[in-house]
C-alpha cells in the first residue's frame, strides 16, 4: 500500500494544491460534503521524510501509514490522524496527508489511520469502530517497533473521523462488550476538527441523509444504546483534554454542533476548548496553511 518515494512526494503536493476532493477516494463527493475551497499548500510542509504502512488486520482498509521526521530521534509527539467522509467509502486517509507532512515538518510522528467504511460494510455496527479501536490499540507496538518513544499522543479527526477521535478519548467509559471497550491506547488530548460530535443531533437533522442510520444500523428509538456508547455527546464528561475546532462558514456539519458539545463537557468538569474562525468553512481546517490550524496547535501547546 505505500507508494514509490518520489510517487508519494508529488501526491503530496498535489494534495496541498488541489482542493480536498481531488485527492481522496473516487474524487466524488458525498451528499452534503461538497468542497468549496482549496486545501493551500503549507510552507512549512516537507516531503523529506519517512514512511511505514503496518496493518492490523486482513482486509485492505486495516492498515496505519506512520511518518516521522527524519534524523533518528528517540522521544517524540505523536498524533493519530483520522479522516472523515461520513464513514463512506469514497474518501479514504489521503485527506489527511497534508496534515501528516506538516505535522512531521514540525517534528511529530503523524500516525494516520484508515479502517473499513460504509461501502465496504453493510453496516458500521461494530466492525467500523472495532476497526478504529484495533488500529488505535496497534500504535504503542508500531512506535515500539520504530523505537519511538512518544512523549505525548493525541488522537485528531475531522468531521465524521472527529467523532471517531472524541469518542476514542471516551472508550475507557465503554462498559465490558460494547466496541471499543478496554483500550489499550488512551490518548492525552483529542482533537475534533469540525466534528460530528453528537450523533442524535445528527440522525436528526439529517446529516447526509440517512448516513447516521447506516452507520448506527438504525434511528436513536429502535438502538439507543448504539447512540449511547458511539455519540461523544453521550459519553461527557470523559475527563480526556479535547480541543474543538469549527469555521462559522461550514454548511456540512453545523458550528452550534462543537459549541453545544463544548458547552456540555465543560459544564460536566472536561477540560475543553473551543476554537472559531467566522470565515472557516468545512475544509479549513484541515489546510495545513491556514491560520485555524495554527491556531489549533498553539493551543495544544499552550495546554
Amino acid at each position: 500500500m505505500l507508494l514509490p518515494a518520489p510517487l508519494r512526494s508529488a501526491l503530496l503536493v498535489a494534495c496541498s494544491l488541489l482542493a480536498v476532493n481531488g485527492c481522496g477516494g473516487s474524487g466524488e463527493e458525498a451528499p452534503g460534503e461538497t468542497v468549496s475551497e482549496p486545501v493551500a499548500a503549507s510552507p512549512a510542509v516537507n516531503t523529506d521524510v519517512a514512511a511505514t504502512v503496518t496493518t492490523y488486520g486482513d482486509h485492505a482498509s486495516q492498515f496505519v501509514h506512520t511518518w516521522r521526521p527524519q534524523g533518528g530521534q528517540r522521544r517524540l509527539p505523536v498524533m493519530v490522524l483520522i479522516h472523515g467522509g461520513f464513514w463512506r467509502d469514497r474518501f479514504a486517509l489521503d485527506l489527511m496527508e497534508p496534515l501528516a507532512a506538516d505535522l512531521v515538518a514540525r517534528g511529530w510522528v503523524a500516525v494516520n489511520m484508515e479502517y473499513r467504511r460504509l461501502g465496504e460494510l453493510d453496516t458500521g455496527w461494530p466492525m467500523l469502530l472495532t476497526d478504529v479501536a484495533a488500529a488505535l490499540d496497534s500504535v504503542p507496538e508500531v512506535l515500539a517497533d520504530l523505537g519511538i518513544e512518544a512523549t505525548t499522543v493525541v488522537v485528531t479527526g475531522h468531521s465524521a473521523g472527529g467523532q471517531l477521535a472524541l469518542w476514542a478519548g471516551a472508550r475507557h467509559l465503554l462498559p465490558a462488550g460494547a466496541p471499543g471497550a478496554g483500550p489499550v491506547l488512551r490518548p492525552d488530548a483529542v482533537i475534533g476538527l469540525a466534528a460530528v460530535s453528537d450523533l442524535h443531533a445528527a440522525a436528526a437533522l439529517g446529516l447526509s441523509g440517512s448516513v447516521v442510520l447506516d452507520l448506527l444500523g438504525g434511528p436513536p428509538s429502535q438502538v439507543p444504546d448504539r447512540y449511547d456508547h458511539t455519540s461523544p455527546a453521550s459519553l461527557v464528561p470523559t475527563g480526556s483534554r479535547q480541543l474543538l475546532v469549527h469555521g462559522d462558514r461550514d454548511d456540512v456539519v453545523p458550528a452550534t454542533m462543537s459549541a453545544t458539545y463544548a458547552d456540555k463537557a465543560a459544564a460536566a468538569g472536561d477540560p475543553v476548548e473551543l476554537i472559531t474562525d467566522p470565515s472557516a468553512d468545512h475544509f479549513t481546517v484541515i489546510d495545513p496553511g491556514s491560520v485555524l490550524w495554527a491556531r489549533t496547535l498553539e493551543a495544544l501547546d499552550a495546554g
